[in-house]
């Protein structure tokens, strides 16, 4: 009896040790396979903007809508009033190879003040905003501040000294958005226009108007 005892304790340790050892993995969750960042523009341009369309252009009652709810014809002048990024986070990995700290979303801080990258842990690409910069998915929130200098295997001119290394499926710096703006013409109808599917832009038929 004591020695089945001793058995079951000696069996219940080790059990709880593998818990312990693998709690991080345990209680990490994977990111979704789509995020939609609202009204923060790729590239970090500007939302709102007056934009000339450069051919016709079917709007929709909302993104990736079914209903065609008005059209813009060529030349025609519109306001982009608001966008939707989809990002697609578990297709584009990096695994961390240096513990950093990153930026809270929209933080003016001059110093890192967000959440801490740890080390063998994976980050998550979501949207470029720009010189080289993305914002990226850790730990069920948003991460901002991952420069692509420092991760390996993805960008042409990374640093020797990388923090990261890009582990997920071939792709160019805009990765596999799609993007979509809310365009409103000047009788005030408004409607939705699909800009850029899998990180191609060449569906945005609009360019911007100098005021």
């Amino acid at each position: 009896m004591n020695i089945n005892y001793r058995l079951y304790l000696c069996a219940f340790c080790m059990l709880l040790s593998l818990c312990c050892f693998h709690a991080r993995d345990c209680l990490a969750s994977d990111p979704p396979a789509e995020y939609v960042i609202w009204d923060y523009m790729p590239s970090a341009s500007v939302v709102e903007a007056k934009l000339a369309a450069t051919a016709h252009i079917d709007l929709y009652n909302a993104p990736r809508g079914n209903t065609i709810v008005s059209s813009i014809s060529t030349g025609e002048i519109v306001q982009r009033t608001s966008c939707a990024v989809y990002t697609h986070p578990q297709k584009h990995p990096v695994h961390i190879l240096k513990t950093r700290q990153l930026y809270q979303r929209n933080s003016r801080s001059r110093t890192p003040d967000g959440p801490t990258l740890e080390l063998g842990d994976y980050v998550y690409l979501l949207m470029h905003i720009g010189e080289g910069v993305y914002i990226g998915w850790y730990n069920d929130e948003e991460v901002w501040g991952l420069g692509a200098y420092g991760i390996k295997s993805f960008w042409n001119r990374y640093s020797q000294e990388p923090w990261g290394e890009y582990v997920g499926e071939q792709t160019s710096e805009n990765l596999s958005i799609e993007v979509w703006y809310r365009l409103r013409k000047s009788d005030g109808t408004t409607g939705w226009a699909m800009v850029a599917k899998n990180g191609d832009f060449s569906y945005e038929h609009l360019k911007r108007v100098q005021k």
